[in-house]
């Protein structure tokens, strides 16, 4: 019991000080999107037709890609395993 006690209460005695030993100081808080915008000289566009489009043939030109990879990798290998 007295084995527990004397660390548990050694660091009871430091927390206060550690509390004390801190700097107040100015507090950041997050600032609303419009802020945001407004400072950094950039604006979010809205995504347009062309864009999703645009975006949607290149997600299926890079699964097509990874298949392709994917065959000859596997072609490769079966050709090691028959040598």
């Amino acid at each position: 019991m007295k084995t527990r006690l004397l660390p548990s209460l050694l660091c009871l005695s430091l927390v206060p000080a550690a509390a004390f030993a801190q700097e107040i100081g100015d507090v950041a808080s997050p600032t609303s999107a419009a802020a945001q915008e407004e400072s950094s000289g950039s604006r979010r566009k809205p995504i347009t037709r062309a864009d999703r489009e645009q975006a949607l043939k290149a997600e299926e030109e890079r699964k097509k890609r990874e298949e392709e990879e994917k065959k000859r990798l596997d072609a490769e290998r079966r050709a090691a395993e028959a040598e």
